[in-house]
């Protein structure tokens, strides 16, 4: 949902800058982290991380594509990951391994609860996870530090 554009950019935006900065996007979630992972040419990272950064605190979260990511969710991932018998006994060892914690669920949550999952929810759940204090932002490469301070900084306060 992060990716699907904020107020200044439209969906696709952010993967049109990557690429027009000769780069890839990517994006993997566990239980207690998201990893976003871009990699541009080195002399065009100040645009896409900005336009990153603004997609990390300030995304639109569209209803109706609320609504496709459920669907795709609910209809494509759970099938894909119940077919894998290693999946399937990774969750069973979790849940034993951790009773009522909320290790013990899979990756992507209940199909009951992601099905009543409101925008309000998501939005709220991006309030109380997605902050400075949260977030580590590594930047390598032929860089100034406090440019990449700047940046970020213009979106992270």
């Amino acid at each position: 949902m992060i990716f699907k554009g904020t107020a200044q950019h439209p969906p696709g935006a952010l993967d049109a800058a990557v690429e027009s900065a000769g780069g890839v996007l990517e994006a993997s979630t566990e239980r207690d982290w998201t990893r976003y992972r871009m990699a541009v040419l080195p002399d065009r990272w100040e645009a896409p991380l900005g336009m990153l950064m603004e997609h990390l605190f300030h995304p639109a979260l569209p209803e109706a594509d609320l609504a496709r990511e459920r669907a795709l969710i609910l209809q494509d991932e759970y099938a894909l990951h119940q077919a894998d018998p290693l999946r399937v006994a990774r969750y069973a060892l979790y849940a034993q391994a951790y009773g009522e914690h909320p290790y013990a669920l899979p990756p992507l949550g209940i199909p009951d609860s992601l099905a009543r999952l409101s925008r309000e929810q998501l939005m709220a759940f991006h309030a109380r996870f997605y902050r400075p204090d949260r977030m580590v932002i590594v930047v390598v490469g032929p860089v100034e530090p406090e440019r990449v301070r700047q940046v970020v900084s213009r979106f992270s306060c």
